[in-house]
């Protein structure tokens, strides 16, 4: 054995890597780590596993032989009147009496005198405002009619979070089938495939149909949409190879059109009227594209028929796109509570049942986090989510499945900020931005005022607010603005992008603070008056019709909040001082809040106004969240009392709306009031508002398809783990002490950082922020805290104390990264655990392997030499030689020679730490398959031989090419409980794990061996000392005859198929440990 005079210390951390596909199998087939599995045909559509790409969607439901997908798109709606009409009335004359009516104890008769009078003047145009103006529909169905030969069997079906890719299969007595299904982020369509396994063949009829119960004899409108009459015409036919749907609405101009590609491998396909048959087909692809016309009456079938032509006519070539977009988005932030195992096991029916009867579990927990976050990326396009998403096969869905934005809209787009997804800020901007000349036109007509004003029921495309009546005047809704309008100027602060915050979010709140300076009414005593206000979907004292009143506390809030933002904003930006001073005159002379006899923060200011405490909304707590008034560190103590108060009688009244829990949740989050983030989340847990699709209701018992709930859970669990204003963040203000040990990586934080946290045992064990910006930041969490001077850049590490160590994220010439190169000597004499190390100086390495084969791919090289590899350099000083290893050209192999932990040591020791450094070139993009990773091998355990505890193991490194062009990185893993024939990938998490090529990266590993049969085992990584996995619950045995064998330096390109270029990896400062990390030989520790 050789100790080799140079060792340099980087620090290394990695992604985990999915490379099935590289090993040509179909993403789906085999449960992964966030996937989910059901025991049950859905048989409604509540029940069925959605798809979708903010546009597309798809909800797969039936049984065997009989499978339905539900096709639906965004943009499709049933309008009540032409939506061309401009349906605002020209009311603002009468905002002077109303006012007097309301001051006078009479707001019913405000409220109706301002109704009637648009009713007048709306009915002769068509407009009616007692209902919806426009309701969402399913666009159609594919009907999937399957010869059955006897009763199906073996009946499963997948909804893969990651991928993005509905999955199920059955037999029956003749055949087995798989299905599946996926909304494509790169294409945008929906794309089937049916497949026949074994030797069997499909037989089967397609078509195209309309989605049934928009016909009801009984109730032809729902409210005032006419539903019978919906339509001028539907159309479906068929061609060889073509599906084809046709609608034309009636009350708009507009229309769709569907077009459907359907190719097959093997088989006939024969056109019947409107059907396609098709016989003794091994493979059938359906490409479906769904276009909203602006003209009913003009077709684009042609035009669709012609680009579904140009794409490729194989699934796994449209698949694969698609997952790598979808689920870089979605690996962005996540949520580990050491669940993995459940996942691959456990259905949806089962995590219901547990929950329904034990309330949150770690599993619950972590499907939530993840479910919701699928549910974003999948529902978030031109538009945000309404009610139901895109999803929804109701004609006649609970208000209209309309975008209501007194806290449904609100909260289903919630986590998009912390969550660290700008695609759909910048859609929910764009959705925002197409609306403003409406909301212009109800400021102007409704009341008289300059500005925007929002509408709480709004037609997504004119923004115009036509849904109201006397018991509902929400055309007074003036708080609506700045609570549609925040979610905006949050992202500004959480990805520090100050560019947005002056360009999209400042021109917003000058609008708003114009609406303000026209609407609010100076009063003789200073004060500036909001009147009309109200406090959403409540009434003073619970006396219904009364809602208009003075003063609400939401309005007087949010209207505070916009020019607090405004005057914070002028001073960024250096605007007018004329305008600051105005703003701070208006901002100091609005209404004090009121705190009411029982104490509570009153829901209206003037003491006239009684509280309604039995009420599902919260809105009169908006200080507290969304806004942040009233939370720390700013918070009033008086008032943070009063908060607490309001927010008590709030959950005493138990809501059984599950948004409502959810934002009572949010407030108790931000409060730190963590028993009432644990009472509400069990109460939801309890209460079956989740179908076995994993998505959401409103009420009860599956009662009303709702996705809010769903949408803003994410949004809960980051803030119970994290609070954050620009320079402060507490760390873990809500996360109950008897909760699951985890971890959560990738939160956003205000001042445009991010964020990693993890906790054992309900307290802290350390986070990890990445500073987006320089500037001081206090970091609070319980009792302790601190003050860091952050620089963008920079990596602090913080234990549960909040002790602090710095680490640059530039991983060249960095001091910072206390390399011991120079005296590694010493250091091995200091540490009798390091058990070898090499710099690669010399072809004499390879003593020490053994299996050293395919020596010419090998080679020893001065990265001075080789373009596009800088030399690694520590204290500024280059390393010297370094290890070249090529994949050539339609091979496979790089290397693979194994270090033989037994024939150094003399035993097969329990554990082991490795690390390296290594740089790909450029050339390695494209690259999927194996890398550097731990060995148990025998004679099985690699190579599609399945580990079953007594034949072999290995967790190899695993690498796959990110869309991004970054490497991502995992342990692919054969192990004891494997469930099919090729290793499972443990992804390693975090930016960390994006691995750039044409940069050095320090790696360390760390195995230990599982005591034989349990699940004890443990594979961890570093990327350039940032911790990336840590598993601790493998089984790679299961008896003592097998051990950690090797290290085996393995670089293998597939899979199946070969490299189609020659690939070079660069690496080294290699060296094993037995007892601690190798990261700072000098400064060893102990991490087990």
């Amino acid at each position: 054995m050789k100790i080799h005079s140079r060792f340099g210390q980087n620090l290394f951390a990695c992604s985990m890597v999915v490379i099935l596909l590289a090993q040509g199998h179909a993403i789906g087939a085999e449960p992964g780590r966030w996937t989910m599995l059901s025991e049950n045909p859905a048989n409604h559509w509540r029940d069925a596993f959605v798809t979708g790409n903010g546009r597309h969607g798809t909800m797969v439901m039936g049984h065997p032989g009989k499978e339905t997908v539900i096709c639906v798109h965004e943009e499709l709606f049933v309008s009540a009147w032409d939506r061309d009409v401009e349906s605002v009335a020209d009311i603002a004359h009468l905002l002077p009496e109303v006012r007097k009516l309301i001051r006078d104890g009479k707001p019913a008769d405000a409220a109706e005198l301002a109704v009637e009078a648009v009713r007048k003047q709306n009915e002769p145009r068509g407009v009616t405002n007692d209902g919806w103006p426009v309701v969402p529909h399913p666009a159609f169905d594919l009907d999937i009619q399957f010869e059955s030969s006897g009763p199906a069997t073996d009946y499963q079906r997948q909804l893969n979070l990651e991928t993005g890719e509905a999955f199920s299969q059955w037999a029956d007595t003749a055949k087995g089938v798989e299905q599946r299904v996926f909304s494509s982020q790169t294409h945008n369509l929906n794309v089937v495939e049916l497949r026949a396994t074994g030797d069997q063949k499909l037989n089967l009829a397609l078509r195209l149909a309309e989605r049934p119960g928009r016909i009801d004899k009984n109730k032809p409108k729902h409210r005032n949409v006419e539903m019978n009459g919906a339509f001028n015409s539907i159309t479906t036919d068929a061609a060889p190879g073509w599906l084809f749907y046709h609608a034309d609405y009636a009350l708009d101009r507009g229309g769709y059109e569907g077009v459907a590609r359907v190719t097959t491998v093997g088989g006939t396909t024969v056109q019947d009227d409107e059907t396609l048959q098709i016989q003794d087909a091994d493979r059938v692809l359906i490409l479906i594209r769904i276009q909203p016309l602006e003209d009913g009456k003009v077709s684009q079938k042609k035009m669709i028929q012609q680009e579904l032509k140009a794409l490729p006519n194989d699934y796994e070539s449209l698949l694969k796109p698609h997952a790598d977009k979808h689920g870089e988005m979605f690996r962005r932030v996540t949520l580990d509570l050491g669940c993995e195992k459940q996942w691959r096991e456990e259905s949806t029916e089962k995590l219901l049942a547990d929950i329904h009867t034990n309330g949150v579990t770690p599993r619950f927990l972590e499907a939530i986090h993840a479910m919701g976050r699928y549910l974003l990326i999948s529902t978030s396009g031109k538009y945000p989510a309404p009610l139901q998403g895109i999803w929804g096969a109701d004609w006649r869905a609970s208000w209209g499945g309309s975008f209501t934005t007194n806290s449904n809209v609100n909260l289903a787009i919630s986590s998009f900020g912390m969550g660290n997804l700008p695609e759909i800020a910048e859609g929910y901007y764009g959705y925002i931005e197409r609306q403003l000349p409406g909301w212009r036109a109800n400021a102007k007509k409704y009341l008289g005022c300059r500005g925007i004003l929002a509408s709480l029921n709004m037609d997504p495309e004119t923004g115009y607010e036509t849904h109201f009546h006397a018991q509902h005047p929400v055309l007074y809704w003036v708080g609506g603005t700045g609570w549609n309008i925040r979610p905006l100027y949050d992202f500004a602060l959480l990805s520090g992008d100050d560019a947005f915050m002056k360009e999209k979010v400042l021109p917003l709140y000058l609008e708003l603070g114009l609406f303000y300076e026209d609407y609010l009414v100076k009063g003789e005593d200073g004060i500036y008056d909001v009147i009309p206000s109200q406090s959403p979907e409540n009434d003073p004292g619970g006396k219904r019709g009364e809602r208009l009143t003075e003063n609400s506390t939401f309005s007087v809030a949010v209207a505070r909040e916009t020019f607090s933002i405004l005057l914070e904003l002028g001073k960024q930006f250096d605007l007018p001082a004329d305008d600051i001073a105005k703003w701070k005159e208006i901002h100091d002379h609005l209404p004090a809040y009121r705190i009411n006899q029982d104490g509570a923060l009153a829901e209206w200011i003037p003491e006239q106004y009684k509280d309604n405490y039995s009420h599902r909304h919260n809105s009169h707590l908006y200080p507290v969240y969304p806004g942040m008034e009233l939370v720390e560190p700013t918070a009033n103590p008086a008032l943070d009392k009063a908060v607490r108060v309001a927010l008590e009688k709030r959950c005493n009244f138990d809501t059984t709306s599950a948004h409502g829990l959810m934002h009572a949740a949010l407030m108790a989050s931000r409060l730190r009031d963590v028993e009432k983030v644990r009472t509400n989340l069990d109460r939801f847990s309890r209460r079956q508002y989740l179908s076995d699709s994993f998505v959401t209701s409103h009420n009860p018992n599956h009662g009303v398809y709702n996705l809010d709930a769903a949408l803003s859970l994410p949004r809960l669990l980051m803030e119970m783990l994290v609070f954050s204003r620009p320079s402060y963040i507490r760390l873990m203000p809500g996360w109950p002490e008897e909760y699951a040990d985890g971890t959560m990586t990738g939160i956003l934080v205000r001042g445009g950082h991010k964020i990693d946290v993890t906790w054992a045992d309900g307290k802290l064990k350390s986070a990890v922020l990445y500073a987006g910006k320089d500037g001081p930041c206090e970091i609070h969490y319980r009792d302790a805290s601190q003050t860091l001077e952050l620089k963008a850049g920079e990596i602090y590490h913080m234990d549960g104390s909040l002790a602090t160590s710095t680490a640059s994220a530039q991983n060249n010439v960095d001091e910072t990264q206390k390399s011991t190169a120079d005296t590694l000597d010493q250091d091995a004499e200091l540490r009798g655990d390091i058990i070898y190390s090499t710099g690669f100086d010399t072809d004499d390495w390879l003593e020490d392997w053994d299996h050293a084969g395919h020596r010419d791919s090998m080679n020893i090289v001065d990265p001075n030499e080789i373009n596009g590899i800088p030399p690694l350099k520590l204290h500024g000083k280059s390393t010297g030689n370094v290890l070249q290893v090529t994949i050539a050209k339609d091979g496979h192999y790089g290397c693979g020679p194994q270090f033989m932990f037994d024939r150094h040591l003399g035993y097969r020791p329990k554990e082991m730490y490795a690390r390296f450094d290594c740089c790909f070139a450029e050339d390695f993009v494209g690259y999927g398959g194996k890398a550097p990773g731990w060995g148990g091998t025998e004679k099985s355990g690699w190579g599609g031989k399945p580990s079953d505890g007594f034949n072999g193991w290995s967790a190899r490194g695993g690498i796959h090419t990110n869309r991004d062009g970054t490497l991502a990185m995992s342990y692919y893993t054969y192990h004891a409980l494997m469930p099919g024939k090729y290793g499972d990938s443990f992804r390693w998490s975090g930016d960390a794990a994006k691995i750039v090529p044409g940069r050095w990266y320090c790696i360390e590993q760390y195995c230990k061996i599982n005591s034989p049969g349990e699940s004890d085992g443990v594979l961890r990584a570093w990327v350039d000392g940032r911790l990336v996995l840590d598993k601790t619950d493998v089984q790679m045995r299961k008896t003592d005859k097998l051990g950690l064998k090797f290290y085996w330096l393995n670089y293998y390109f597939g899979g199946k198929g070969v490299s189609s270029q020659a690939r070079h990896v660069y690496l080294d400062n290699m060296a094993f440990a037995t007892d601690n990390r190798l990261n700072a030989l000098g400064q060893s520790k102990t991490d087990k």
